[in-house]
């Protein structure tokens, strides 16, 4: 398995391909993962980690693309030729920009390659302030329809990304394959229970609201301060705790409250690892995804969903499953109705505990650990291995 992220970090991909090794590893499979030098190392029975070397002048990789990612990829691509020149695979299996030379790696060394698709990369590039380069662009979306056409099977992590697969190979063995709440890997998941007892707003004590995930533009964290200054004239109990803040971000963020005079009722929380995360979720009275853009699912949506707490979400692509099933209140991406939805769900709490119970209940039918590792392990009998 190759990894282009620190890993583990807690971040959408690198906690992605901690939930693939987890379910390969139940499976039976032995996995060495191939990542870059920074990350946790944590013990996954039959895997073993292999780093890039050490570059010690690189101690952060921000999310999306950049000139220090290319740099790590180069050495991530020389390290697969070394490794694979020693050891035979049955399968390359590649996260994100990886499958770009996987799939050369695959022919080179006579195997097979899954690829575990997160995003349209060349969509990414035009998110990532890359939207003026057409060449780059034009090189991500060559590279990406190579390795469509040609790869052995596809892992798509959402809706979007199995649609826009079969517009360039409906052949190709493919399976839809979402993330999980971090419950089911970080804090256990057989304790929660549909009829616990939760309090929910009321009696006068402080209300939080949670947001937790990436600090990236597209995540709508500046809408989601501006929304929060009007709930709070109109909620003066009311909280935000804001949590996912890199080591370079977290100083930025912390003045910015600080300048907007919100200190008294913000909070920013750097990035923590996932159990902890659980608990912020866990706390929070009301849960927001503000994101502005990008179409896949955020993965946090799982774990808000799996708390058994009210979400309010932008009405964006990326959200549009809560559409007709009422597991959220869909908003504008605007200051003034993000906040609307915020103070519904502070008005209204019995309406907030019985979404928080639908999300609950649609969290643990349709996304639960047993089809998890049921549709791992059919994309891997697919390339005939056992």
């Amino acid at each position: 398995m190759i990894s282009p992220q620190p890993f583990f970090e807690s971040r959408g991909t690198p906690i992605s391909v901690y939930q693939r090794l987890e379910a390969l590893s139940q499976l039976g499979y032995e996995v060495d993962l191939l990542t870059y030098h920074l990350g946790e190392d944590i013990n996954i029975p039959n895997v073993q980690i292999f780093r890039i070397p050490n570059l010690s002048f690189i101690k952060e990789v921000k999310i999306g693309p950049s000139w220090v990612k290319l740099l790590l990829d180069i050495l991530l691509f020389f390290k697969s030729i070394w490794i694979l020149s020693f050891k035979r695979y049955d399968v390359i299996h590649s996260h994100e920009e990886a499958a770009f030379f996987s799939n050369f790696l695959a022919d080179i060394f006579q195997t097979r390659h899954v690829y575990d698709m997160h995003s349209v990369l060349s969509k990414q590039l035009t998110v990532y302030k890359f939207g003026d380069w057409w060449l780059p662009i034009g090189i991500f979306q060559l590279l990406e329809r190579y390795v469509i056409s040609s790869c052995s099977a596809i892992i798509a992590v959402g809706n979007d990304l199995e649609i826009y697969i079969n517009t360039i190979n409906q052949a190709t063995a493919q399976v839809r394959i979402e993330n999980l709440p971090y419950q089911y890997f970080f804090n256990g998941a057989n304790h929660h229970s549909l009829n616990r007892p939760q309090k929910y707003m009321g009696n006068g004590r402080k209300v939080r609201i949670v947001y937790t995930g990436s600090f990236e533009p597209y995540q709508g964290l500046n809408l989601l301060l501006e929304s929060a200054v009007i709930v709070h004239n109109h909620f003066p109990n009311s909280e935000f705790i804001l949590v996912g803040a890199t080591r370079s971000q977290l100083p930025i963020w912390r003045d910015k409250i600080k300048s907007l005079q919100m200190t008294s009722y913000t909070t920013i929380i750097k990035n923590v690892h996932p159990n902890e995360a659980v608990q912020y979720i866990s706390s929070a009275d009301i849960l927001v995804s503000p994101r502005k853009n990008l179409s896949t699912v955020p993965s946090k949506i799982y774990s808000y969903l799996y708390s058994g707490k009210p979400i309010v979400a932008t009405d964006v692509e990326a959200h549009s499953q809560f559409r007709d099933k009422d597991l959220a209140i869909l908003v504008k991406p605007e200051k003034n109705d993000l906040a609307r939805g915020i103070m519904e769900l502070l008005n209204n709490p019995e309406m907030a505990r019985q979404m928080g119970q639908r999300g609950l209940k649609f969290v643990l039918e349709k996304y639960n650990y047993n089809n998890y590792i049921e549709k791992v392990e059919r994309i891997y009998c697919s390339l005939s291995l056992k």
